[in-house]
C-alpha cells in the first residue's frame, strides 16, 4: 500500500515537470488511479472502527433508559458499558469483568459467563436460570452481530 502510494507521488511529481500537457494529464490520472484505492485499503479499518464506536455508542445511550439491569460486553468478558441500574445494582463497571461483579452472587461466574458467551457465539443468544449463593439469578446474553460485543 505505501509502495502504491509512493508511486502515485512519483507520477504525480513527473506529470508537474513534464511540459506536454497531455502527456501530464495523462500521467496525473495515472497517479490518481492508483492512489484512490490505496487510500481506500488505508482507510477502511479506521472508517469500520468508527462506524463500530457509533453503533456501541447509540446501543449504549438506547441501553441507559432501560428497566432491567443492561450490560455490554467484549468477547473475554471485560464490560464495555452497561447503563445505570447494573451499575447500581451489580457494581458494574467499564473496564473491568462482568465475572467480577458477579463474584458474590455466583460460585464461578467466570466459567457460568464463559459457558454463556461460547452458546451465544454459536447460537445467537444463551439464557439460564442459576441458583447462586443468594436468590436464583436469570443470565440471558446475546451476541451483537458485527460488534465482536455481547448484550447480557
Amino acid at each position: 500500500m505505501l509502495l502504491a502510494l509512493a508511486a502515485a507521488v512519483s507520477v504525480l511529481s513527473a506529470s508537474l515537470v513534464v511540459r506536454d500537457e497531455r502527456l501530464a494529464l495523462a500521467l496525473a490520472v495515472m497517479a490518481g488511479a492508483v492512489a484512490i484505492p490505496a487510500l481506500w485499503v488505508a482507510l477502511r479499518p479506521w472508517l469500520a472502527d468508527r462506524r463500530a464506536r457509533t453503533r456501541e455508542a447509540e446501543l449504549a445511550a438506547l441501553l441507559e433508559t432501560d428497566f432491567a439491569p443492561a450490560v455490554i460486553t467484549d468477547g473475554l468478558g471485560t464490560v464495555t458499558g452497561c447503563n445505570a441500574l447494573a451499575r447500581e445494582s451489580l457494581g458494574v463497571a467499564p473496564g473491568r469483568p462482568l465475572a467480577e461483579a458477579l463474584t458474590g452472587r455466583l460460585a464461578s461466574p467466570a466459567e457460568i459467563l464463559a459457558r454463556l458467551r461460547a452458546e451465544a457465539r454459536r447460537n445467537g443468544g444463551a439464557r439460564q436460570e442459576i441458583v447462586g449463593l443468594g436468590r436464583p439469578l436469570r443470565v440471558a446474553v446475546r451476541a451483537l452481530p458485527g460488534l465482536g460485543r455481547f448484550l447480557w
